[in-house]
């Protein structure tokens, strides 16, 4: 009776773990108004495309977390920065009247910059500088051994700690998806 029992007990915590960590879609990538899906390697030339957009699947995981972050993350070799990323706060008005209802949201990685800006999400200034843009952090990029790039989507929660200017101080994060297609901004000449 008592292995009935442990095994009753295994299956039903295992089963709500897996379930408690599952993962939404990975962010889909198009170029051309969301007409053309971005396949896995491909070159994105921004001087040949008028847009470069993703669409992200909430999942109600995402409700578990003060924030989560669609990143877009800029890799090569010897490195992982997140050179761009969208913050959205699940618990504020603004979220809950635009978002809560939607299974996804679309939004702009790249386009004609205006004075609002062309991008969706908000350049890194940690590592790019102040004044720069989305679409100079990926456009840009002329160094290739860190010219590709993927979305993925991290929850953070508080850690309870402030900065010295009073922010809450948020965990390292934990994946929320899987990263999307690899694609690069600048052809590699070495192929």
């Amino acid at each position: 009776m008592k292995i009935r029992s442990f095994i009753f007990f295994c299956l039903l915590f295992c089963s709500g773990f897996i379930s408690a960590q599952t993962l939404s879609d990975p962010p889909e990538v198009y170029i051309n108004n969301y007409k053309t899906p971005v396949t896995e390697k491909m070159y994105i030339n921004c001087l040949k495309i008028d847009d470069l957009t993703t669409i992200i699947y909430l999942t109600e995981q995402m409700n578990d977390y003060d924030i989560f972050k669609l990143e877009l993350h800029r890799f090569g070799k010897d490195t992982d920065i997140v050179a761009a990323f969208r913050t959205f706060v699940p618990s504020s008005k603004e979220f809950q009247k635009k978002y809560a209802v939607k299974n996804g949201i679309r939004l702009r990685i790249l386009a004609e910059e205006d004075e609002f800006g062309g991008s969706d999400l908000e350049v890194n200034t940690k590592i790019f500088p102040a004044n720069s843009t989305t679409n100079m952090a990926f456009c840009k990029s002329h160094d290739l051994k860190q010219c590709s790039f993927y979305l993925v989507i991290k929850g953070y929660k508080k850690t309870g700690a402030k900065t010295q200017f009073g922010e809450d101080v948020y965990d390292n994060g934990t994946v929320l998806s899987p990263k999307s297609v690899v694609f690069t901004s600048w052809e590699s000449k070495t192929k």
